[in-house]
C-alpha cells in the first residue's frame, strides 16, 4: 500500500480547483468513489497501489 502525502493531498485539491471540478467530477475522472476522495484530499491517507496509479495519473494529465 503507498501513502497519499500531504503534498500529494495538496496537489489534488489545487488541481479540481484550478480545473473548477466538483467532487463528483473529480471522482469521476479519477475513477474513485467520494469515500476515498475525501480521505485523499486530507493526506496522510495509505491507499492500495491500483488507486495509487490513478491519482497520480490524474495528477500529471493536461498539468
Amino acid at each position: 500500500m503507498k501513502e497519499i502525502t500531504s503534498e500529494i493531498a495538496k496537489a489534488i485539491r489545487r488541481k479540481a480547483a484550478d480545473l473548477q471540478l466538483s467532487q463528483k467530477e473529480v471522482c469521476k475522472e479519477i475513477g474513485i468513489t467520494p469515500k476515498t476522495y475525501s480521505r485523499l484530499k486530507v493526506g496522510g491517507y495509505h491507499v492500495r497501489d491500483t488507486v495509487y496509479i490513478k491519482v497520480t495519473q490524474w495528477l500529471v494529465k493536461d498539468y
